[in-house]
């Protein structure tokens, strides 16, 4: 008679395999989240280009851009609606910011997308692209100033490297192909250098005076508080003859409140969850390919420049330049982890995955905001 043996199964190979298995799609997943807020980003920053074609209304753009953020305030109207309890973590209620604080990183936050929308008038896609993301480096250094960075070799050759390609890439220039398209001039490459600037500020303050749980209200009150500073700037702006006031049409308020949502609100709201779902050194990688991108949609597909070759030599030193700044901001963030670990201490203070904001947004791009509730 023949004899069969039987197999038992071995369940925590098993087990094993399928958490492998959830890992990596997870990580997959994360990834593609990430690919669709590059699409986003570039997709926001040729929309506002377009935009200032018939409404050239960079700061009431802003305005209304920015203001989407008082989205995050609503999960706390609607407890103070239903008369429900915040909330409460481990240590109590939560404290609210002050106000101080929180009109600080909202003039910030207002200064870095105003001057990144005025930029867009006054630069090429890709170029501007390239400019805004230099923001990790200049996030980096302002660690270094306050204390919570230190000065290493691969950071300095983060900011070797971002210096070098930005540089090359302002002195090189390009062509004009397309009359139409806005051209490289050294006030827009201010314009979008400062935005990076103000976003290295502004992640900083972020991440040493802000909680994880106060996320939701400082995020909330920055949207509140663009629409007064927003709309004192239209003021002057309207009286000193800058920018007058003009009510858009219904096309390009439609175009608006569509850059708002998806080129900010939703798109950051994307990211935070592909950066959850993978690192942030991933995060920081696959969003700093808007630079490519945008490089490809400037010249390939919207065919407005005929690029040099000095742009893209530029981008890679940039871009190499973000990544060994993302990979040294991870270390170093570990190690404050691990030094806080082994004295028993919590780390009270949020830290923020700088990426590069340049397009939208974002890229551009920008910090991620916290999750709805």
């Amino acid at each position: 008679a023949a004899s069969y043996v039987r197999l038992e199964p071995d369940f925590p190979l098993l087990a094993m395999a399928s958490e492998v298995l959830k890992r990596n799609a997870a990580f997959a997943f994360g990834l593609l989240l990430l690919s669709i807020v590059v699409c986003l980003w570039v997709f926001s920053s040729v929309l506002t280009q377009n935009l200032y074609v018939g409404y050239d209304k960079p700061t009431a753009l802003t305005t209304l851009c920015t203001s989407t953020a008082s989205i995050f305030l609503l999960p706390k109207c609607f407890r103070t609606i239903g008369r429900c309890p915040p909330r409460e973590d481990a240590a109590g209620s939560i404290e609210a910011p002050s106000a101080k604080l929180v009109l600080l990183i909202s003039a910030n936050w207002f200064l870095c997308q105003w001057t990144f929308n005025l930029s867009l008038e006054h630069t090429a896609i890709s170029t501007n692209t390239l400019l805004s993301s230099t923001s990790v480096m200049w996030a980096y250094l302002f660690g270094i100033a306050m204390g919570t960075n230190r000065l290493s070799l691969l950071g300095t050759a983060c900011v070797a490297s971002a210096l070098t390609g930005v540089t090359i890439t302002v002195l090189g220039g390009d062509q004009v192909v397309d009359p139409n398209a806005p051209a490289n001039t050294p006030v827009g490459e201010a314009l979008a250098l400062g935005s990076a600037v103000a976003y290295g500020v502004f992640s900083n303050a972020l991440a040493s005076r802000v909680r994880p749980e106060q996320m939701n209200q400082v995020w909330g009150w920055v949207g509140m508080l663009a629409v007064g500073i927003g709309g004192l700037l239209m003021l002057f702006g309207h009286l000193a003859g800058l920018e007058r006031m003009e009510v858009p049409t219904t096309k390009d308020l439609g175009i608006m409140l569509l850059n708002g949502f998806l080129g900010t609100s939703i798109s950051d709201y994307i990211w935070a969850r592909g950066l959850l779902l993978t690192s942030p050194v991933v995060a920081t990688v696959a969003l700093n390919m808007t630079i490519p991108v945008s490089f490809v949609v400037d010249a390939v597909i919207l065919r407005q420049h005929a690029l040099s070759w000095t742009a893209p030599l530029g981008a890679v030193l940039v871009f190499f330049g973000v990544l060994a700044g993302a990979v040294e901001e991870t270390r170093q963030q570990a190690e404050r982890e691990a030094a806080a670990s082994a004295t028993g201490c919590a780390d009270t203070c949020g830290d923020v995955a700088m990426a590069g904001h340049g397009v939208g947004r974002p890229e551009a791009r920008c910090p991620a905001p916290p999750a709805p509730v």
